[in-house]
Parts: structure tokens; C-alpha cells; sequence
């Protein structure tokens, strides 16, 4: 954002074994120096799901080991992840494609990047979530080795399932490196329910340093907000309401159209770069890493980021699986033109 452009922030350091990192830590950082190993398929106490497989070989993490609970997880935590195990797979044999997972069928799987959804893969420790596990093909899981930095799991809200809380102090989760190419496009797709009015909040921030390569899709001026490197755009003002459950979505075409939805109403649009093809390193949950933003203050229940632009009929069907989960209602409240009733 140009307005926000000042200095970079200090940088939060996650150390462990002497080294310190932007990035998310490992599940061997997470758990300690007390991990158990177990045989492929058996953890101590993690929940019984479809697991994240190896390279291929005979052992993996017991869980994410310790004294960390995966009881709501369903899929992507149990036994931990295989890549750590060295030549181990966790609970699955050497070759074996990963299970989808039960919700798979509910939207494309072409170019899904990320997957996170709070009732599925959340594995807990003293009190916070310590790993949200992707359930994307990709398995680039959410982490947070700092205690106090580690969201909470809300209470459910009706009939919709609970979400992650995060406290507007310092809660964040770190994702790891990647997020590299979005030349076909990006499509991203948010729950959230901000629960306290803050300056520029970030939902999800994928960077290099606060203005090198970012992607940014948070909330300003009480709306969507988007931005890809030294370009933004925002929607309606105050149409992303405080606690009220809201589906916020981008689809930035190869074209580098950019539309903005918020609960499948149109919002605004906008033509500006696609973001650079390159490694991200330094990606938040929770977090801006713009100077003058604040940390987010409310609830996330999914999170859904494509490397490639949506069909209408695509963005229309992850909506629709969005709305029957989440019920994001009422329909925000906005006066549109007839050039924007055309675009819907």
C-alpha cells in the first residue's frame, strides 16, 4: 500500500538448535528433544487421518511427537510429516499417493496450493495451535514453535465449525517457503470474521522482505483488500463488517484482471501485475509484514489459494461448498451501479 510505505519492520525470529529462521520451523523444532518415533501408521496421540507420505521407507514422527494433541485432526498430522522421518514415511507405504481426504471432491484440484481448514488438521499444544496442516496436495502447513504467539481455537458459531482465534497482539502462524509461480493467474479464497476494528491487517501474506514480491490479501477500510508487489486495490468501504462471518475472494487473471468478491457480491476491480514468478520466504497467517499494519484481530476457518485464475463456474463452485460449510450470512450490504450489477 503507497500510503504505508515507511520502514521495514523487525523482523520475529523463530529460533531453535542455535539457528534462527523467518520461515516456519520443522516438526523436529515443534516437538523438542523428547520425540518419539513410531512405525509407519501409528501415533500416540494424534487423531486417525490420511497422512502426509515420505520419500519412501519404514519409519516417520510419532504425530508431531511430545506433548502435542492432534485431536481435531482428520488428515495431513497424523504421524507426522514424512518429509522429517530422513528416508521414513509416515503412515503411509514408500510410493503410496497421499489420501485426498473425504472433502477433496468439493472443489478443483487443479493448481490447489493451499488448503487449510480449521476443523481438519489442527494439531494443538499448551493451550494454542502449534501446526494448522494443509490439506492441499502441496502440504505447506501452518506453524508457530512460540507459545504465546499461537492462535486458539474459537468456539463454533451455530452450526458452522469452530475457527481459529487469533488475538491481535502477536498471534500468527508462519508457513514455509514456495509460492513461487502464479504466471496462470491467482484465485484465494478467505473465512474470516474480524472481531475488532485495526489498521491494514493481513489474512494472508506471501513476501520477500515487506515489499519484495509480495501478496497480500487482508482488510482496509473496513473491505477486502489485495496487493501484489507496489499495486492494490480495495472494495466497498465498511463492507467487510466486524463479527460477521464473510467469504472474502480474489481472482487475478493471466490477463491481470483483478476482481474482488466479498460473500460472492462483486466488489471492485483493477488491472496490475502478476505476481513475479519467484520463492517466497517470509509467509504469514495472521501477519502483515507492511510497517504500519496492524496483527489481525479475529477468527479464520479456511483459507484456499490456487496458483492459477478460476473458471467462473470453478469460483462459483468453491462458493458454493464455502456457503453450505460456513453460512456466511447476512449478504453484505452495498449500492451497486449497473456497470457493476453487469460484472457480477
Amino acid at each position: 500500500m503507497a500510503e504505508l510505505r515507511a520502514f521495514i519492520i523487525p523482523s520475529l525470529l523463530i529460533c531453535a538448535a542455535a539457528s534462527c529462521s523467518l520461515l516456519a520451523p520443522s516438526d523436529a523444532a515443534l516437538m523438542g528433544d523428547n520425540q518419539q518415533v513410531a512405525q509407519a501408521g501409528q501415533a500416540d496421540t494424534a487423531g486417525q487421518g490420511p497422512t502426509p507420505q515420505g520419500d519412501g521407507g519404514a519409519v516417520g514422527q510419532a504425530g508431531l511427537g511430545g506433548g502435542l494433541s492432534a485431536t481435531h485432526a482428520t488428515g495431513g498430522v497424523t504421524g507426522g510429516n514424512g518429509g522429517n522421518g530422513g528416508d521414513g514415511a509416515a503412515g503411509m507405504s514408500g510410493g503410496a499417493a497421499p489420501d485426498p481426504g473425504p472433502l477433496s471432491g468439493q472443489i478443483p484440484q487443479d493448481k490447489l496450493l493451499l488448503w487449510l481448514l480449521s476443523d481438519h488438521g489442527i494439531g494443538e499444544a499448551d493451550g494454542g495451535v502449534a501446526v494448522w496442516a494443509d490439506q492441499s496436495p502441496n502440504h505447506a502447513d501452518a506453524k508457530q514453535s512460540i507459545i504465546s504467539l499461537r492462535p486458539k481455537l474459537a468456539a463454533a458459531i451455530g452450526a458452522a465449525p469452530h475457527m481459529l482465534e487469533f488475538d491481535g497482539i502477536d498471534d500468527q502462524l508462519a508457513l514455509p517457503e514456495g509460492f513461487s509461480d502464479f504466471s496462470l493467474g491467482l484465485s484465494v479464497f478467505v473465512i474470516a470474521r474480524e472481531t475488532a476494528d485495526s489498521y491494514c491487517p493481513s489474512l494472508l501474506h506471501l513476501s520477500n522482505e515487506p515489499e519484495h514480491d509480495d501478496i497480500e490479501v487482508g482488510r482496509f477500510n473496513g473491505s477486502i483488500h489485495y496487493e501484489v508487489q507496489d499495486e492494490d486495490v480495495s472494495g466497498t468501504d465498511n463492507a467487510f463488517g466486524l463479527n460477521q462471518t464473510v467469504l472474502l475472494s480474489v481472482v487475478h487473471q493471466p490477463s491481470k484482471m483483478t476482481v474482488l468478491r466479498i460473500n460472492d457480491v462483486y466488489m471492485t476491480s483493477a488491472t496490475f501485475m502478476l505476481p513475479v514468478v519467484k520463492k517466497r520466504l517470509n509467509n504469514f497467517i495472521g501477519r502483515s509484514l507492511y510497517s504500519d499494519c496492524d496483527v489481525y484481530p479475529g477468527q479464520i476457518g479456511e483459507i484456499i489459494v490456487y496458483a492459477r485464475a478460476l473458471s467462473n463456474a470453478e469460483r462459483e463452485q468453491v462458493q458454493a461448498y464455502l456457503q453450505k460449510r460456513w453460512s456466511y450470512i447476512p449478504p453484505v450490504k452495498t449500492h451497486l451501479t449497473p456497470g457493476d450489477i453487469s460484472r457480477l
